[in-house]
């Protein structure tokens, strides 16, 4: 930065005047005062073009100072994406390992492109709606256009929690538009279609393969639920499964919702195919040398790799699933697509919503949300059933 001779002005001794390169007469202030701990410190700025702008801003600061907003006034240039960085930073070991990896990608991919640059004292809801929202509803449904403004609020009020800003000047917004992204879409197998998939998982797939899909199948459990099972979580006795824990790359914690905390019933088929895969695993793991104790294979992860006798990796369904239906041109659906499948069924088989949220772990309006179209044709055939049984004409 250029350095200029410094003339005080008379109107206040922390103003002062300059002739810039040019020899333009501007202005500029410097307000020297203590922070809380004692520790010297100093406002500036300059290029002012009149003594009475000069003027208000060395007032405002002081004004800031003696209502003790330092860290308003410290942080004045302090950009959208300098305080993403020092949020994320700051709340790495606060949150769990999925929310904050999810606002780590959110920052780097959507927000910081877009408004990194910009001053976060200064940031207008104008300017937030054209650089930010507007870009976003052209490319995303709304759904996804409100999650990232919904993590920019909370970055917002993190930083007005830390007194850099007074007030979250978008908390007011209201993103509207159709959302194109609907919760299911093509993304499940009706009845006929799911029997054609474990028709082909059998013929052509190991037995950890077949174990994971039919338990998908039957169950309309997580993937992660299915990769945290352990052998002590499955009674043949009372023909139940404890849900309690879930498990990704970032590794086993758990359940985020009291609702993903559940008891499942399961089938006599569904036992079966436990009990095969348990004989089996202590066979395998047997003769792989990797075999320790009753006690340790109790506590030890259900669902085991068919090369490497470790526990299945958040992957293996994905990578599976994809190999099934490339090999057999089956219609493609995501690993949550089963779940899907096992409440359309259970829908349409007349399941009332309670018991099927229970099943699933979620709440009942949550799942009269998500299969709304699957509620309101069965609706519509409930209407031609009175017709058809009673003589209403």
């Amino acid at each position: 930065m250029t350095t200029y001779k410094m003339n005080k002005c008379n109107k206040d001794r922390e103003l002062f005047w300059y002739l810039d390169s040019k020899n333009n007469k501007l202005y500029a202030y410097r307000h020297r005062y203590y922070d809380s701990f004692g520790r010297r410190k100093e406002k500036s700025s300059r290029s002012f073009t009149s003594e009475n702008a000069a003027y208000r801003e060395l007032l405002r600061v002081k004004s800031e100072v003696a209502a003790g907003n330092l860290a308003k006034i410290e942080n004045e240039k302090l950009t959208i994406q300098q305080w993403a960085e020092k949020w994320l930073e700051a709340n790495e070991s606060v949150w769990e390992i999925t929310t904050f990896e999810q606002r780590k990608k959110i920052v780097s991919q959507q927000i910081t492109p877009r408004l990194g640059n910009k001053k976060l004292s200064t940031l207008d809801k104008e300017t937030y709606l054209a650089l930010f929202i507007k870009p976003l509803n052209e490319k995303y449904g709304v759904n996804t256009v409100k999650l990232y403004h919904r993590i920019f609020k909370v970055m917002i009020n993190s930083a007005v929690d830390a007194e850099i800003i007074t007030r979250n000047r978008f908390t007011k917004i209201v993103i509207q538009g159709k959302d194109t992204e609907d919760k299911i879409g093509d993304n499940f197998y009706t009845p006929e279609e799911l029997s054609l998939f474990m028709k082909y998982c059998n013929e052509q797939e190991n037995i950890t393969v077949r174990t994971v899909f039919m338990l998908l199948a039957s169950t309309g459990m997580r993937r992660g639920e299915v990769a945290a099972l352990r052998w002590k979580d499955i009674s043949f006795d009372d023909m139940t499964i404890n849900i309690g824990r879930t498990r990704d790359r970032y590794g086993e914690r758990k359940a985020k919702t009291e609702n993903s905390i559940r008891t499942l019933n399961m089938g006599e088929a569904l036992v079966s195919t436990f009990k095969k895969y348990k004989a089996w695993s202590k066979q395998y793991l047997l003769a792989n040398g990797a075999w320790k104790d009753e006690k340790k294979f109790e506590e030890s992860f259900a669902i085991i790799s068919y090369q490497t006798c470790e526990a299945i990796s958040d992957t293996y369904i994905s990578s599976s699933l994809r190999r099934l239906i490339k090999k057999n041109n089956l219609k493609e659906i995501t690993p949550h697509g089963f779940r899907h499948t096992f409440a359309t069924i259970l829908i349409n088989s007349g399941v009332p919503p309670t018991t099927i949220a229970k099943m699933l772990g979620n709440t009942t309006s949550m799942v009269t949300e998500v299969y709304a179209h699957s509620f309101e044709e069965n609706e519509k055939r409930a209407a031609k059933v009175i017709e058809s049984v009673v003589n209403l004409a």
